[in-house]
């Protein structure tokens, strides 16, 4: 996983926002011993441009019934993702956006994972 500054782009408007507004629509769900992990893709705020998809997303955890919500761009030639922002929300509904140093830029997208996924579903 690379971390580091994610990099600005002008171009892209869209933020985390909240866990209760939003026309998501589930798209993957990951099982693991702990629990499970539900994908869910904003589809009134998807964007595409130039090669690029822009997408809000929303993770449920089972386990500790967090939520996670993700601006995550993709390069779908390069097939690479870059998250834009992410907010983790606890149980209690205790939020924190992580800082721009914390978030993934530029990681190769590896088969059969929620990006993989979205990224054939939308890039096309």
């Amino acid at each position: 996983m690379v971390s580091g500054s994610a990099p600005s782009d002008a171009r892209v408007a869209l933020s985390p926002g909240r866990a209760d507004v939003g026309d998501w629509i589930s798209f993957y769900t990951r099982d693991f011993e702990e629990g499970r992990l539900s994908y869910f893709y904003d589809a009134s705020r998807i964007e595409r441009s130039r090669g690029r998809l822009v997408a809000r997303w929303k993770v449920l955890g089972s386990r500790d019934a967090s939520t996670t919500l993700y601006i995550i761009e993709i390069d779908c030639r390069a097939g690479r993702a870059t998250e834009r922002g992410t907010v983790l929300i606890d149980a209690d509904g205790r939020a924190r956006a992580l800082p721009r140093s914390e978030l993934v830029v530029d990681r190769p997208i590896e088969p059969n994972t929620s990006a993989d996924r979205f990224r054939h579903m939308f890039c096309r």
